[in-house]
């Protein structure tokens, strides 16, 4: 039988993990992809240009023409409604079961499959629970019976309870790279994801949602697969696509330093790339930072989020103090280690006295190339929320509108954008941060000493923006943002490409 994934705004590793596993059992797999360009909830956000380039009935063309006998969506918050479209659509055209699953759906079971277009949710990992279903569906029945599965029967829901976790990640096949090739140019660059779960329980991530999962179930936080086992998926990957370079999205990189230290043994030997990762304030130490710079990676992405000691711990269930960023960004700095930092914008008692000593913080940096400002966009169902209604940030009727998917997305106006003189307010902070690495530290300074930072909450941030992420592009620490652009120049142009499936008159539907 055959599985048709959907999939908007970015390459998901998930799906490619699930195909590999459907095809090794026998079924076969399919994509429709949407690259939302100019809106991909996942890099770029200029909903006025995207509206020119809306591709569903693209898509809706490719879920029609692969045949499917089971349609599948990974679901998060920011692409909800979009979802909910495109299912809602393909059901006045094919006769097919609908299931979601991924994040959004695991948080909210209940809601989403009370939905009249989605017919099966699954509810945690759905590895072996989506096998399991085509396996049945193979048959020729539904088995209502399968573990992490919720089903609609006879006007009822039949809610399964869960799985254990998958305990040893390398017994599951290497991810199904061929699933995206046709829609994402892997040559550039190689995504990569090497465990499943985080060791941290922040309030405002849907992984501490699934750490408390794993707890019930019996299961570690954090699983990790082997280093031989990412080194031979790397080795073979290579020889297939020869991309240039290698973007690890572990959540944290960094969280076991045993095997951080035999990878970057090994990768520095057997594959020698550049790469880039994510990072933890609290993992990192001077021998870490040299031994990821010898073995080749060029940038770190470091969440601090908040520099403000009792918001991070209060707010944000993060325990590490400011002593601690500050040594391990100066540990990059003496390891000659590029680092962006990450910060969220609009947390329940946020001040403007935090942002001006972050502000402060971030001027004094040597080798910071980005500093990535979010605009807070509460996850539904986490304890995030309930500090959001406890300091009167969130009503109940934006708790609504947040499980529904109605929020804007944390690089648009996030849950802020609500409360239009505290989204100019963050704006503001927003532009200033941006603009810190881009010129001379003493011309900060006098912005940040004199108040003058405040003068730019009128300026024209979005064209501002624009600016600041195409000279990204340019600067040669920023190899993600000109990869990034090399991309963007390639799902442009095929929607032009006869022979691309994102070709616009591909025989769309009317």
């Amino acid at each position: 039988m055959k599985c048709t994934f959907v999939a908007m705004g970015a390459e998901n590793i998930s799906l490619q993990v699930l195909s590999a596993l459907l095809k090794k059992y026998g079924h076969q797999t399919a994509l429709a992809y949407d690259q939302a360009l100019f809106d991909d909830k996942n890099y770029l956000c200029k909903p006025r240009i995207a509206k020119l380039f809306d591709h569903n009935k693209i898509v809706l063309q490719q879920v029609v023409d692969s045949k499917p006998d089971l349609v599948a969506f990974s679901v998060m918050t920011p692409t909800y409604q979009w979802a909910l479209d495109m299912a809602s659509a393909i059901k006045k055209l094919l006769d097919v079961p609908i299931i979601f699953g991924g994040p959004h759906p695991t948080l909210m079971p209940d809601q989403v499959i009370a939905n009249e277009c989605v017919d099966i949710v699954c509810v945690g990992e759905g590895d072996y629970a989506l096998l399991d279903l085509c396996n049945a569906l193979e048959k020729g029945k539904i088995d209502y019976t399968i573990e992490n599965l919720w089903f609609k029967k006879n006007g009822s829901i039949i809610e399964n309870k869960q799985r254990p976790l998958i305990a040893d990640l390398d017994e599951l096949p290497l991810p199904d790279k061929s699933l995206f090739e046709d829609h994402v140019p892997i040559k550039n660059y190689y995504l990569a994801v090497t465990v499943r779960g985080c060791p941290y329980m922040c309030s405002y991530c849907e992984l501490s949602h699934f750490a408390k999962e794993a707890h019930k179930l019996g299961a570690k936080r954090l699983r990790e697969r082997s280093v031989d086992s990412v080194i031979n998926e790397l080795k073979i990957m290579r020889e297939r696509y020869g991309f240039k370079w290698v973007d690890f999205r572990n959540n944290t990189f960094t969280a076991t330093k045993k095997w951080v230290t035999e990878f970057c043994e090994k990768y520095k030997r057997e594959i020698g790339l550049p790469f880039k990762i994510f990072a933890h304030p609290a993992t990192v130490d001077d021998n870490m930072a040299s031994m990821l710079k010898d073995a080749g990676c060029f940038g770190v992405q470091l969440g601090i989020e908040s520099y403000d000691p009792w918001v991070r711990k209060h707010i944000l269930n993060r325990h590490e103090t400011n002593e601690m960023i500050e040594k391990t960004v100066r540990a990059f700095d003496k390891a000659n280690l590029s680092y962006s930092l990450d910060y969220i914008l609009g947390l329940p008692c946020q001040t403007e006295k935090e942002l001006q000593e972050a502000a402060k913080f971030f001027i004094t940096l040597d080798h910071c190339y980005r500093i990535s400002p979010f605009l807070l966009m509460y996850t539904p169902r986490l304890e995030m929320v309930q500090k959001g209604l406890q300091y009167g940030d969130l009503t109940e009727q934006d708790v609504i509108d947040l499980e529904a998917g109605k929020h804007n997305h944390y690089l648009s106006t996030g849950s802020v954008g609500k409360d239009p003189e505290k989204l100019r307010f963050y704006t503001g902070f927003k532009l200033f941060f941006r603009m810190i690495p881009f010129v001379p530290k003493r011309f900060s300074s006098y912005l940040l000493a004199t108040g003058r930072y405040k003068f730019l909450t009128y300026l024209p941030a979005d064209f501002i923006f624009s600016i600041i992420d195409f000279l990204m592009i340019f600067r040669r620490r920023d190899r993600d943002a000109f990869t990034y652009a090399k991309n963007y120049w390639y799902w442009f142009f095929s929607r032009f490409d006869r022979s691309h499936p994102a070709y616009r008159k591909r025989g769309a539907l009317k």
